[in-house]
């Protein structure tokens, strides 16, 4: 989807299937461009689209297989929906399933390996459907009813209970609906060390903000997402900067927070959220993507300062990799989330002339970058806000359980921000840290049953480590002129890596003064504590890989680089040089705060550090995907110079 002008607006997202699999245009189902079409004729499209996914999750395989991955559901609807016959719905399908082997989790590659019948049943089950459409306009025509509500609430000017600076001064109020009070305390009762707030987090139990039958989730999403976030655009200057574009969908946040039309900032802080729980999720958009749309606007003479802005920090928040992958995930999401929220609620509109709001927009592009550099960056802390709201909500939820409480929650800014110790089972409390973005999924996470293989990768200490290319001569003067002291000099380290799942591996490594064993997690590659590990050492290289040979694993590479270590302030440096890369720091403390210290003691910026394993350094600096790199059998200086030669 390289290429990306604004022009192409709302067709681009019907195409999921051309951008992985070289799938026909869904325009072929509707019979003409996407972007002519009406408002309910994109509302009825988008309608039916969500049907063939409903059918496509009640097919028994995919159901058990759990596939929640919004991509690959659209991907399989296209191409389902796309498809002349069974066979060719077959062929599409494995089609789909080879170009994406390597792209998603275990889980949906089950799914994209569905046996012939069931997919050719599928196609049957989808035709059926598109053939007789009658009932869907059938609700539809009801549903268009309400939207015609939303757009007249969109376009009046008086201010509701729920507006900004009325929500600053009383706060948020949730309160548990009274029939609800015997299952949460049956909860508590039953299963004491599992939070209450993800076990019947898609249980309508609460009145949220006057809103009856709200789900729990909604009081993680109400406070962050709407309310926390909106009180930090402000306090940044967002709400003055982008004052024309919030007064051309007018003026939620002087009238109701919780409108549709508020959908367009919330929809970050979710998908920002989603992103922290979802590992597998993969973007429709990427950055260059987003970078077409705000420089169309520029080549046009459109531009604004806040998309000039944006542009500058496409190039240097984000020219970081992994601050990029998840700007990808984060906006892809958004935009996504907006065309199910235009199939729900109807078409957002601009009230100057009533037409529809162009998800494409340069001015609202500016602003999702804008503010998810924001909510990526050190300062804002957003991750520690959501565990503090979950926390806060999970206290009051028990308290209610047990008659300690009878009133509502009335949450504000303070409440999302303040640290302080809750009343809570410490498994819980623990849970909530380790699990920051489980309200952004509907999957219940605290009551799954847990395997000894996963209990044992629960139990991995995190690391908390981040890289730097240097320049070595210069870096080592720094290091002497601060008071650093070298451990270990330069050697060469040898290691072999054994497949061990998804985002796992296990290595043993001849650390020159030493022998390790070690099983290592990627959960996240954005950040400073994004994989854990457990580590010990042996006294045989040759043997430990035995031994891991022996239990089954499978090898996948041979790979050797330079080290060198260093103490400072607690921290270990590691000076390392790997084939092909440029010369690196790596900065590893016992906590995030301790590698924060030390790196700016030494003059350098986390904004611009690396995170996560190797093979994300190769893709940066070499354009190796991980898959690729992963699975070269070795990594040495001298297959890398033969490299270079040939």
């Amino acid at each position: 989807m390289r290429g990306l002008v604004t022009a192409m607006s709302f067709a681009i997202l019907v195409q999921f299937g051309a951008v992985y699999a070289d799938l026909p245009s869904l325009e072929k189902i509707a019979g003409r461009s996407l972007v002519a079409m009406s408002e309910y004729e994109q509302i009825r499209f988008w309608e039916l689209k969500h049907r063939v996914i409903e059918i496509i999750l009640q097919q028994g395989t995919i159901a058990n297989c759990d596939s929640s991955d919004a991509m690959v559901l659209h991907l399989l609807s296209t191409v389902l929906m796309n498809a002349e016959n069974g066979q060719g719905a077959v062929d599409a399908w494995r089609l789909l399933a080879k170009n994406k082997e390597h792209a998603v989790s275990s889980k949906h590659r089950a799914v994209l390996a569905l046996d012939k019948d069931d997919i050719e049943q599928l196609y049957h089950a989808v035709k059926a459907l598109v053939t007789d459409a009658g009932k869907i306009d059938q609700d539809l025509a009801v549903r268009c009813e309400q939207h015609k509500i939303f757009d007249a609430l969109q376009h009046s000017f008086q201010p509701t209970e729920r507006n900004f600076n009325q929500l600053k001064n009383v706060g948020i109020c949730s309160s548990v609906l009274p029939e609800c009070v015997p299952v949460l305390r049956q909860c508590c009762e039953t299963a004491p060390d599992l939070p209450l707030l993800d076990q019947l987090k898609n249980q309508r139990i609460l009145t949220v903000n006057g809103l009856a039958n709200s789900k729990a989730a909604f009081m993680v999403h109400d406070l962050f997402d709407h309310f926390w976030l909106l009180c930090k655009l402000e306090e940044y200057g967002f709400l003055t900067r982008y004052k024309d574009f919030f007064d051309g969908l007018g003026d939620f946040v002087s009238k109701d927070i919780f409108s549709r039309e508020s959908e367009l900032v919330s929809s970050i802080g979710f998908e920002y959220r989603l992103s922290l729980v979802s590992n597998d999720y993969q973007p429709v958009f990427c950055v260059q993507d987003i970078k077409n749309i705000l420089h169309e606007a520029k080549i046009h003479g459109l531009s604004t300062n806040n998309q000039d802005r944006a542009l500058v920090t496409l190039t240097t928040v984000f020219g970081n990799h992994n601050a990029a992958k998840a700007l990808e995930i984060i906006y892809s999401g958004v935009i996504v989330e907006l065309m199910e929220q235009r199939r729900k609620d109807g078409c957002i509109k601009l009230v100057k002339n009533n037409t529809m709001f162009d998800a494409f927009d340069p001015e609202y592009t500016a602003l999702i970058v804008e503010t998810c550099a924001l909510l990526l960056s050190d300062a804002l802390k957003a991750q520690d806000v959501i565990v503090r709201i979950a926390l806060c909500a999970e206290e009051y939820l028990r308290n209610v359980a047990f008659g300690r409480v009878s009133g509502p929650l009335v949450a504000t800014i303070d409440t999302c921000e303040s640290d302080y110790e809750r009343a809570l089972p410490h498994e819980v409390a623990a849970w909530f840290a380790q699990h920051s973005g489980f309200a952004g999924t509907r999957e219940v996470l605290s009551n799954k049953k847990i395997t000894p293989r996963e209990a044992v990768m629960d139990a991995l200490a995190i690391e908390y480590e981040i890289r730097f290319t240097i320049e070595p001569e210069e870096f080592k003067k720094l290091l002497v002129e601060r008071g650093a002291t070298l451990l270990v000099p330069n050697r060469l380290m040898k290691r072999k890596t054994f497949e061990l799942g998804a985002n796992s591996w296990g290595r043993v490594r001849d650390e020159g003064n030493c022998v390790t064993m070690t099983i290592k997690r990627l959960s996240d590659g954005t950040k400073i504590e994004g994989v854990s590990e457990i580590e010990i050492k042996i006294d045989n290289f040759t043997k430990g890989c035995l031994l891991l040979e022996s239990l089954g694993l499978k090898a996948k590479s041979y790979q050797e680089n330079y080290r060198e270590e260093w103490l400072f302030m607690n921290c270990s440096l590691a000076l390392d040089q790997w084939p092909g890369l440029p010369m690196f720091v790596e900065i590893e403390g016992a906590s995030a705060q301790q590698v924060h210290e030390a790196c700016s003691a030494l003059g350098l910026n986390t904004e611009e550090g690396f995170f996560g394993s190797i093979d994300l350094m190769y893709e940066r600096f070499l354009g190796i995907e991980p898959v690729i790199f992963n699975r070269l059998p070795l990594v040495t200086f001298e297959s890398f110079s033969k490299k270079n030669d040939e």
